[in-house]
């Protein structure tokens, strides 16, 4: 005769079902999450993240970099030693080092197009060699990382390591750039620089604007057999104050002339720069007064400009050259080089000979020179020619 279930060994089998049932569901549900929450986004502002290493931004665009460093960072710091963020990818949200995604990035040109035409790419193990970078391709996995460097650096450098994987990347900056760890505006991102893969180099990149912050868009992107594998780079950072190099140019009120007494004038260049010493050079042999070399500084004492002038005698052309001559930090060459070349200034000069035998000589700008000729006011009955008779 069949024995009956009692009603608490039932009571107990039915739990047990119960509770092996929603073990089963929750561990399905578990493992759907990372596929239902997935989601993809691409373009710089929906898919940049802030580099966590270097300085903070205070409200008054100074920069706290040593000590307890507050968020965010993300500002190159001075100096040879590297910061390095280890581990980013294309992941979004949480976060670029996440083991759990739930939004990452991929190249779509409809959002924002990498466009390498008319910009030569560089390999940063040979630069003299241009590697034929090209565009991602739809779809592919790119991330995209934030950073700035500070006004007056004029220079920076960087190093990608990404191990077995291929990669090009392209650095961007932003029109309007800001100095509050926001990245300025996204929207408005002109092409720097575009390169290949990293081994061990360092590569000195030189700011668009040196009197202003510089808020950079970098975008490293997958070019192996699959480009849809998503890469593991670490980013390196250094030298943000310009300490790696020298930089120099022609600053935005550009080059003036003046007359002087006597037949001569000046020629001026404003120089703005960081990190040299710098010789002047005239190309002519006829300059009549060169100026000492000069030195341009770093970050935050400078000093960062420069004014440069020449003397010339009148109307004779101008050619200059401002020649680096090594590194203010270091005996390290400097390698850069300006030149400034231009027609001479004509000055009026007095032209009264006291010879009133030939009369008072006037002034022609056509060949800017003194000519013979006797002003119709004037005579020399006295002998005197400074007078009229």
């Amino acid at each position: 005769m069949k024995k009956k279930q009692t009603p608490s060994l039932w009571i107990q089998s039915s739990f047990s079902w119960f509770k092996k049932s929603w073990l089963v569901l929750l561990l399905v549900i578990l493992g759907m999450i990372p596929l239902i929450g997935q989601s993809t986004v691409s373009g710089p502002c929906d898919c940049a993240t802030r580099w966590e290493e270097g300085g903070h931004w205070n409200a008054d665009a100074t920069i706290i970099e040593s000590g307890n460093i507050p968020d965010p960072q993300g500002i190159i710091r001075c100096g040879n030693a590297a910061d390095t963020q280890s581990g980013v990818t294309s992941c979004v949200t949480p976060n670029p080092a996440s083991n759990s995604c739930t939004s990452n990035c991929v190249y779509d040109s409809g959002a924002f197009e990498i466009d390498l035409s008319g910009i030569t790419c560089f390999d940063p193990n040979n630069p003299d060699i241009d590697p034929q970078v090209e565009a991602p391709a739809n779809g592919c996995d790119i991330m995209w990382l934030q950073l700035d460097v500070r006004p007056f650096a004029g220079t920076w450098q960087f190093q990608l390591v990404g191990g077995s994987q291929q990669y090009d990347w392209a650095l961007y900056a932003t029109t309007a750039p800001t100095a509050d760890g926001t990245g300025g505006d996204c929207t408005d991102l002109e092409l720097q620089e575009c390169g290949s893969e990293f081994s061990s180099t360092w590569s000195t990149i030189t700011t668009p604007d040196f009197g202003s912050p510089t808020n950079y868009y970098m975008a490293v992107w997958n070019t192996g057999a699959d480009c849809t594998e998503s890469l593991n780079i670490n980013f390196k950072f250094r030298n943000g104050c310009g300490d790696a190099a020298c930089f120099i140019q022609l600053a935005d009120s550009g080059v003036s002339t003046s007359c002087n007494l006597f037949g001569t004038y000046d020629v001026c260049f404003d120089i703005e720069g960081a990190n040299g010493v710098f010789t002047v050079v005239d190309n002519t042999g006829q300059a009549i007064n060169i100026p000492e070399d000069f030195t341009l500084g770093l970050y935050p004492d400078g000093p960062f400009t420069q004014q440069v002038c020449v003397t010339y005698p009148n109307n004779i052309a101008y050619d200059v050259n401002i020649n680096g001559v090594s590194l203010s930090n270091s005996n390290d060459p400097c390698l850069e080089q300006l030149n400034f070349a231009g027609e001479g200034l004509c000055c009026q000069i007095p032209c009264d000979d006291g010879d009133c035998n030939n009369g008072l000589e006037t002034f022609n700008f056509d060949i800017c020179d003194c000519v013979a000729g006797t002003p119709p006011d004037m005579n020399c009955d006295d002998n005197d020619c400074n007078t009229a008779d």
